[in-house]
């Protein structure tokens, strides 16, 4: 056999392995996937064909796809009761390959939405996806003073415009909607993207909206503050909208779809019920202690109220644009994942917490982290400290709140 390419992968693997095993994990968009988990990724499932869900095509399935249908239903059965959806949809790949075919499947052309733009923490490809579409949206009004939405702005929006759907579609969020607030109109539906904030839902600790109204769509990407595969879910209880959706999904817009993503789903969920939600609890614990580490450092940090700093993984480290570069620049040398903004809603840095909540980090190993972020903006660099801090912090990946058993073989 000729190894070359062979080589050639094996040395993108170690490289990766390194920079996996060395970096400091504070990337809001990433978390740490227990091998219980991943059971599911590497399972006979991969690479297997289903037409449609509900509305099953027998005669164009694959034979034996009767045997993967059960996988989406159990989905559904872990969703319902979790989150409190009577529709559940897992073939989508990703949240924004959800939030797109989400879009195909419900809204045309001469539709208006309402949309939480770049500028507000919006995920800037939703813009994107519909300007591709031709479909017209507005922005959804926010208050930058408190991280929120301006409600009284977004009811009188509402009431003087004909808007077929909300969308909140938030990559940079501190605080969930508060959905009791929105006044919205019979015909208006609510489409959520809780890709970074599908765990703490799931555990209570944010709003979920499908409590508040039945218009109401609830999406998102499930590896974020829920440590599962990437994979979009889509949670309504809205016959209207399950209608249109079922047979649309697949086979009209996806020929394929990822059992095999959709077995670890299942496995994450599993994971989460097992261990009492306790992994989302810590999240929340650990952003709020960090961000008050942080302060003491005389480091400024959003806070969405006088006493807390965020209701969510994430943290936003307010900085001029100058020292936001300089300090993405070290962070980048050092191995520290973290995400630099320069934006109307704040410039400096994001970071998040899920990856070291899910190694049960102390107040201790968080004093070594406001020191090593400390450390980031000084003007005097000290190498050998920073050096010294990600050392520490390298040697504390034990991940918890996991499960242990092997048994898909």
């Amino acid at each position: 056999m000729n190894n070359y390419y062979l080589d050639k992968l094996k040395k993108i693997y170690d490289e990766y392995e390194e920079f996996n095993n060395k970096k400091i994990p504070l990337c809001a968009a990433e978390t740490y996937m227990s091998d219980f988990v991943r059971q599911g990724m590497s399972s006979i499932f991969e690479g297997k064909y289903i037409q449609g869900y509900k509305t099953r095509i027998i005669d164009k399935d694959n034979i034996g796809s009767n045997k993967i249908y059960p996988l989406l239903a159990l989905v559904e059965e872990l969703c319902t009761e979790i989150y409190g959806a009577t529709y559940v949809d897992s073939r989508t790949l990703s949240g924004m390959n959800c939030m797109a075919i989400l879009i195909m499947s419900l809204i045309n052309k001469n539709s208006t939405v309402a949309i939480t733009l770049k500028e507000t923490g919006g995920h800037p490809s939703l813009a994107n996806i519909l300007d591709n579409l031709g479909i017209t949206y507005l922005g959804i009004p926010y208050d930058f003073k408190s991280y929120q939405i301006d409600y009284d702005a977004l009811n009188k929006m509402l009431k003087s415009n004909k808007i077929d759907f909300l969308i909140f579609c938030q990559s940079d969020i501190l605080s969930v909607p508060d959905f009791s607030k929105i006044k919205l109109p019979n015909t208006t539906g609510l489409i959520y993207d809780g890709s970074q904030t599908l765990g703490l839902m799931a555990a209570n600790l944010v709003p979920n909206p499908l409590n508040y109204s039945e218009r109401v769509i609830l999406i998102g990407g499930t590896h974020k503050t829920l440590p599962g595969p990437t994979c979009g879910l889509i949670m309504t209880c809205y016959k209207e909208y399950i209608d249109k959706l079922d047979y649309t999904i697949s086979p009209t817009l996806l020929r394929n779809i990822q059992p095999n993503n959709i077995a670890a789903l299942c496995l994450a969920l599993i994971e989460q019920l097992e261990t009492n939600f306790e992994y989302e609890k810590k999240i929340q614990d650990t952003a709020n202690i960090l961000g008050k580490k942080l302060e003491e450092r005389n480091i400024s940090v959003a806070k969405i109220n006088a006493e807390k700093y965020t209701n969510t993984h994430q943290l936003f480290l307010l900085f001029n644009e100058q020292l936001t570069e300089t300090i993405y620049k070290r962070a980048l040398k050092y191995n520290i994942t973290l995400n630099k903004r320069v934006s109307k809603l704040y410039t400096g840095i994001r970071i998040g917490v899920q990856e070291i909540s899910r190694y049960n980090y102390t107040e201790t190993d968080l004093d070594k982290v406001a020191d090593l972020l400390y450390l980031l903006q000084k003007n005097d660099e000290d190498e050998k400290k920073i050096y010294q801090k990600c050392q520490c912090l390298q040697s504390l990946k034990a991940p918890c709140y996991i499960l242990n058993d092997i048994f898909m073989v």
